[in-house]
């Protein structure tokens, strides 16, 4: 019984052993050595889509035996039009007729074809006769049809982008859409009285902006020309205060009076239109009258003048064209070109004296502004308007080129306020200052031209870090204390009231990057005079004793030279409402210039030189191409704007 029952233990042990070894795999092969994959289980493959520029558009996963797709548009840009032709196996490849079913990873290309686009430009008649379009590729440069529109009693005067005529084309054009242009005629034009008020009314009088006794004409006389150079050479010995020239014009007005005083050069060939105008008025009237083909250009010669006629879209042009002797510059081609807008609100007028001298003005209701080339050498840009309260503005930018030296120039400006009480120039012109870099604010009484002072910014480079200084000038009339002035002229040094002792300027002190800077001095400025010689007005430069004082040391000043100068009671007179001006201007003023100037010129002038250029030039001649005599010059000439 014991024998059968181990039997019978072997015997299920031998079969649970079978069991387990065919339910892990063991047994007979099956052929492939591979295992059975359940029905449920799908095989997939990444398919990669790229542009046609090797960027990737997508990867995605795609079962086996699928056929993959993807749809690719390429956007079209105002110069290309983009078809996509389909997908290749590689990078600028073939494009594929199908592609296969997927067996396995892969990617595909996009091939896509760029044609240039093309555009039309449509010439509108705008009531008259119109012209042929134009149809190009983008990009092409498209000049003005030859042939010309035609409206019965209209005169074509041009294309323009509105029918209004506002915004005339300048050819060629560049073609990058389609786009209209509308024929602009002059049918509305009154010519003849349009020029009438052209000639009659184009006279500007730089000087009537500026209060009398800041012109020098008025000034004049106010000193003696020997006085004043020889106080400039003897102050080797004490010269009284009182017998100094005082309180003249600084470098910033003098400035704004010196160009005003050289455009009145071309101003004074100016009158030459008073003697021929009229005349010349009445025969391109006379010319109207009889019906031309072209009632609104014409040109003709008037005894020694060459004179043109023209009406545009929307001005009205009058072109004198001669030769003339100048004081200082000799004989020169003289050529005056007058313009204004046929609504009237501005006059412009050129002057061109020779090949050196240039200026042209433009006249408004309350101002006017002009540019200048003169002897070559001086470029500037002048504008002045009277504003609602009755104030005066202006402003100056001057390129100066430095006498000798080739492509070296010195580019200066000023701001100028004027009210009933004063007159405030603000500029960074300095010439007797070496090496100057900084702002002046000089204040004037205008009733009667009198400096009152001035203040001076200045930064430095001091110990690796920027110093301003602020220093309040003042003339020595309006000092009391100081009755008679010396100076050693080899070290320097000023001696005052007749003492053998030098004057001392006390330093700044304490502990900062100003300690070693004089809280006060006297020094030599530059100021400008007028006299009257042989019954002409002469300007005088002189270099003229001045006290100055850091505004921050002002309060201490009475102290602080009585504690460097036994004796000596120094004080400024300088009534406190001027004081108080000087400082003002010089707190708001100064930045105000400093921005105009970021606007009008870059260090070295080159900004000022071209924007002078352009407006000497911009107003010149005229459309020279539409006129046969020859009467113009075509070393200037430019087309109207």
């Amino acid at each position: 019984m014991k024998k059968f029952a181990k039997w019978l233990c072997a015997t299920v042990a031998v079969m649970l052993a079978a069991c387990v070894f065919v339910a892990c795999g063991g047994g007979a092969d099956n052929g492939d050595n591979k295992p059975d994959i359940p029905p449920d289980v799908v095989t997939k493959y990444t398919v990669t889509w790229i542009a046609e520029n090797g960027e990737t558009l997508l990867s995605e996963k795609v079962e086996k035996g699928a056929v993959p797709s993807y749809t690719y548009t390429k956007q079209d840009t105002a110069e290309w039009h983009y078809t996509v032709k389909g997908w290749s196996a590689s990078l600028g490849g073939e494009v594929l007729q199908a592609l296969p079913a997927v067996t396995a990873d892969a990617s595909y290309y996009a091939v896509v074809e760029k044609a240039k686009r093309k555009y039309t430009v449509t010439f509108d008649g705008n009531g008259g006769s119109d012209i042929a379009s134009v149809t190009d590729y983008y990009g092409e440069l498209i000049n003005a049809p030859t042939e010309k529109p035609n409206f019965d009693g209209k005169r074509f005067v041009g294309w323009t982008t509105d029918k209004a005529g506002n915004n005339r084309v300048v050819f060629p054009i560049t073609l990058t859409d389609n786009i209209t242009l509308y024929a602009a005629w002059n049918d509305f034009v009154d010519v003849k009285a349009l020029l009438g008020k052209l000639v009659g009314g184009y006279k500007c009088d730089p000087y009537s902006f500026i209060p009398d006794a800041m012109l020098p004409a008025n000034v004049a006389g106010a000193v003696n020309p020997d006085t004043v150079k020889k106080t400039e050479t003897d102050y080797a010995d004490f010269v009284n205060t009182a017998q100094m020239p005082h309180n003249g014009f600084g470098e910033q007005w003098h400035m704004v009076t010196d160009n005003l005083a050289q455009s009145q050069l071309f101003f004074n060939a100016l009158s030459v239109v008073d003697t021929v105008g009229a005349a010349t008025v009445a025969v391109f009237n006379n010319h109207v009258d009889s019906n031309p083909e072209d009632s609104a250009h014409y040109a003709f010669e008037h005894g020694i003048y060459n004179v043109t006629v023209d009406c545009g879209i929307d001005k009205i042009y009058y072109v004198l064209d001669y030769t003339a002797s100048f004081p200082i510059i000799g004989e020169q081609r003289v050529q005056i070109a007058m313009s204004m807008r046929l609504d009237e609100s501005a006059k412009t007028v050129r002057i061109q004296l020779g090949d050196a001298n240039a200026l042209t003005y433009t006249l408004k209701p309350n101002g006017y502004e002009f540019a200048i080339k003169y002897m070559g050498v001086r470029r500037a840009m002048f504008q002045i308007e009277r504003n609602a309260d009755g104030t005066v503005t202006g402003h100056i930018n001057e390129f100066l080129t430095v006498s000798g030296v080739t492509d070296k120039a010195v580019a200066s400006a000023a701001d100028f306020y004027i009210d009933g009480n004063y007159v405030s120039a603000v500029g960074n012109k300095a010439s007797g200052m070496l090496a100057f870099k900084g702002y002046i604010s000089e204040l004037y009484d205008c009733r009667n031209g009198k400096m009152l002072g001035y203040e001076v910014r200045e930064t430095q480079e001091l110990a690796g870090k920027s110093v301003t200084f602020n220093t309040l000038w003042f003339d020595l009339a309006d000092v009391s204390g100081i009755t008679s002035v010396k100076c050693d002229s080899e070290s320097n040094k000023f001696y005052v009231n007749g003492s053998a002792e030098e004057f001392k300027a006390k330093k700044v002190g304490g502990i900062s990057l100003k300690t070693a800077s004089r809280r006060y001095d006297i020094e030599f400025r530059t100021q400008y005079f007028y006299a009257i010689e042989n019954d002409e007005i002469v300007e005088v430069e002189v270099k003229t004793p001045m006290l100055f004082v850091q505004e921050e040391q002002y309060d201490t000043l009475t102290k602080d030279i009585a504690g460097e100068n036994a004796g000596l009671d120094v004080s400024v007179t300088l009534a406190d409402a001027h004081l108080n001006k000087i400082k003002t201007d010089y707190a708001t003023l100064v930045d105000e210039f400093i921005a105009e100037r970021k606007y009008y010129m870059t260090h070295n002038g080159n900004r000022l030189h071209i924007y002078c250029i352009a407006k000497l030039y911009a107003e010149a001649v005229w459309r020279l191409k539409r006129v046969a005599t020859g009467i113009f010059r075509t070393d200037c000439a430019v087309a109207w704007s």
